[in-house]
């Protein structure tokens, strides 16, 4: 887990405001039902609130027990409830911060920053209290730092069972927020893509105005190969599966629909377009996703780049308005997801009393991405992950602060994701050698045609992704094992990690100290190339403490890769 910062007052109850709206709506629900709000300690646990007391020298807000009371006097008017689990929580931390050693506070604090919660255990036997810092981390969590000496490995000092107080790494101290993290969260995600316009151990072209190349035929998709590629995902480890949208591919909702039926844990990012549907409709299709999936969908919303493939579905907006639509789409899918009845009569969106019989639960978490202006200010008023495409790490850092300061200004914290294409193997030279196989496969004809089709794209971020490598063949390594080959023949992503599965996740850790907690890959073939990588480097990640197994395996699989290419 890792959670926002809270810098001072001010931001913490701009955070404590946002919050109380989001938790007003489910709470009568929840109280009804008597269920535990577990999603929403989760979101307050991310949000920052629950670290607002730390000590400015440990890196904290630092604030006072009238913000803290005002904090929970907003939380405690939307879900009284939800505001009175955590008191427990911050009497610990005000016995830490007055009766524990340096040691301690510096270790407990730096948890608290990360998003930890101190539970509701007392003192067991072979403890004496919190402070003690008997309590281990949970079973089956990989140790989080493992340079750290860890103080729980002394035999004498273990209790005699587990409490629930997950240890973290230390956290620098600090005076003052910095503009971007610092330091690698503790558990990145991981998702892989479902190629539903076929698949090759070539690069199969589509998307942003290019046709689908011949090569999608050698393995067509079907429901029983994305099935398999969606079994292997969720066996390595993989949080989600990505589908794509458009002309040039399956549909995404009827595809995943029925390969969800082949998994069991594995969740999927739907790709869908705001506008081909009603947001009534569309708020019933997720809701209705999610109970027959056990709440396994995420929506990443693609508002459309290009002009021409939009008339082809009978929208005839421009792209400034579509990304306005956009933002009236996701007003009323959350306003109907929360329970709320919604009348909107919008530039471009006109609903009546609208409402679902029933709400999704778990809500979706809603994926975007958009490099223009105007996508700006939607990502940062209604998105959950803000995803970019694979630029190098100091471009990506822009948008992150960019991002990060439009969302701040609305009282709201979105996570990051960054989308990849990999090609990883044991040693550097044949990872290499397999970006050069599949460069040599790319027909010179099809390289002019598609760099003159995403030439003419509407997409910011394509024209972001063309500037990077500029149709050259001769130029292609943007920054240490950042490769833009994948871009000659294919819209939309097209960079792709190479190197030796150490340099693969060293490059995952540059990115997750800009901020990065999210990693959306593929690799041609999508099969092999998920053994590639569930195999080769998240054992790697895993023994570094960044990553871990979120189907509760203690570590990832480690053998060899059975289907080289």
């Amino acid at each position: 887990m890792t959670a926002h910062v809270i810098a001072d007052d001010t931001e913490a109850l701009a955070v404590a405001r946002v919050l109380a709206d989001e938790f007003r709506s489910g709470a009568a629900g929840r109280d009804s039902e008597r269920r535990l709000p577990r999603a929403e300690l989760d979101r307050l646990s991310a949000s920052g609130p629950q670290g607002v007391t730390a000590p400015a020298e440990h890196g904290g807000a630092d604030v006072g027990a009238q913000i803290l009371a005002e904090i929970f006097r907003r939380l405690g008017s939307a879900d009284g409830s939800l505001a009175r689990i955590p008191q427990s929580h911050f009497a610990y931390v005000n016995v830490t911060s007055r009766q524990g050693t340096e040691k301690q506070r510096k270790f407990f604090f730096a948890a608290l920053l990360v998003g930890r919660r101190f539970g509701n255990a007392q003192s067991e036997a072979g403890t004496k209290h919190v402070q003690d810092m008997s309590a281990p981390a949970l079973a089956g969590r990989p140790a989080p730092h493992p340079a750290r000496p860890d103080p729980l490995e002394d035999p004498a000092r273990r209790p005699v069972r587990p409490q629930r107080h997950p240890a973290a790494p230390p956290r620098p101290a600090a005076t003052s927020r910095p503009a971007l993290r610092s330091e690698t969260p503790v558990s990145l995600a991981f998702h892989w893509f479902l190629p539903t316009n076929g698949d090759s151990r070539h690069v199969v072209g589509g998307g942003h105005g290019t046709p689908a190349t011949a090569s999608g035929r050698d393995r067509p998709p079907t429901v029983a190969y994305l099935s398999q590629i969606a079994r292997a995902a969720e066996d390595l480890g993989f949080v989600g599966a990505l589908t794509p949208t458009g002309a040039w591919c399956e549909d995404a909702w009827l595809t995943t629909a029925m390969v969800s039926q082949h998994t069991e844990r594995l969740k999927f990012l739907v790709a869908f377009r705001p506008g081909f549907v009603s947001p009534t409709l569309a708020a019933q299709m997720a809701s209705t996703f999610q109970r027959q999936t056990g709440g396994r969908l995420l929506l990443n919303v693609v508002t459309g780049g290009e002009s021409n493939e939009q008339r082809a579905y009978g929208d005839f907006l421009d792209k400034d308005a579509r990304y306005r639509r956009t933002g009236e789409f996701l007003e009323v899918v959350r306003a109907l997801w929360e329970g709320k009845a919604v009348d909107l009569d919008g530039e471009h969106l006109r609903v009546e009393d609208a409402r679902l019989a029933r709400v999704p639960e778990p809500v979706p978490e809603v994926y975007f991405g958009g490099s223009s202006p105007v996508a700006g200010e939607i990502a940062a008023r209604s998105v959950d992950v803000y995803l970019t495409w694979g630029e190098p790490p100091a471009q990506v850092a822009e948008k992150i602060a960019w991002i990060r300061g439009l969302a701040a200004a609305r009282g709201r914290t979105p996570r990051f994701g960054i989308r990849l294409h990999v090609i990883t193997r044991d040693t550097s030279e044949q990872a290499w050698a397999e970006a050069g196989r599949l460069l040599d496969g790319f027909d010179p004809d099809t390289v002019r045609s598609v760099q003159s089709g995403l030439a003419r794209s509407e997409s910011e971020g394509q024209r972001r992704m063309l500037a990077l490598h500029g149709g050259r063949r001769d130029a292609l390594e943007i920054h240490p094992n950042l490769w833009a080959g994948i871009g000659l023949v294919r819209g939309g992503a097209g960079t792709a990690l190479v190197g030796s599965h150490d340099e693969v996740a060293e490059r995952i850790k540059e990115y997750a100290a800009l901020g990065i907690e999210e990693f959306v890959l593929s690799g041609y073939p999508h099969l092999e190339e998920a053994y590639w990588f569930g195999e080769g480097v998240l054992p790697r990640l895993a023994a570094q403490g960044v990553w871990r197994h979120p189907g509760g395996k203690g570590e990832a699989p480690t053998a060899q890769v059975p289907c080289a290419s």
